[in-house]
């Protein structure tokens, strides 16, 4: 996962399942690393409900309610017993404060119909000249 950031272009198919998983996230993260990360990725939105501002605000609520929940559970626990809960700690708040920002960038992308993905993947890799010579 902390090698996505290397990749020249990512396709991202954003769904509510997506946007849920904690690895899905970590990836975006490490995505989001690169300055110019909306040059290098290519969302195909299955969740078209991302494009409201209501829905984006509960993606939010839901990274936070994560966060505070194992924030929670982790008391009590014996910091020599934690393992790698505190690294699971600080990657949902990572992802709780930039969850927000990347779903604006999506939903201001110009994403295609799910139904024209693969074409709209297909042409956008030929313009960036990852296809080689192929003809499309």
């Amino acid at each position: 996962m902390q090698s996505i950031s290397n990749m020249d272009y990512t396709v991202l198919l954003i769904s509510d399942s997506y946007l849920k998983s904690a690895n899905c996230m970590y990836e975006v993260l490490e995505v989001m690393r690169d300055r110019n990360y909306r040059d290098k990725i290519f969302p195909a939105v299955i969740d078209s409900g991302i494009y409201s501002p209501i829905t984006r605000a509960k993606y939010v609520k839901h990274w936070q309610g994560e966060f505070r929940e194992l924030e929670n559970e982790l008391k009590g626990i014996n910091m020599q017993n934690m393992g790698k809960l505190n690294e699971d700690l600080k990657r949902r708040q990572d992802i709780s404060s930039n969850i927000a920002e990347f779903l604006d960038v999506v939903s201001d992308m110009n994403n295609p119909n799910i139904e024209d993905v693969c074409v709209r993947i297909e042409e956008k890799l030929g313009q960036e000249g990852f296809l080689g010579n192929r003809n499309m």
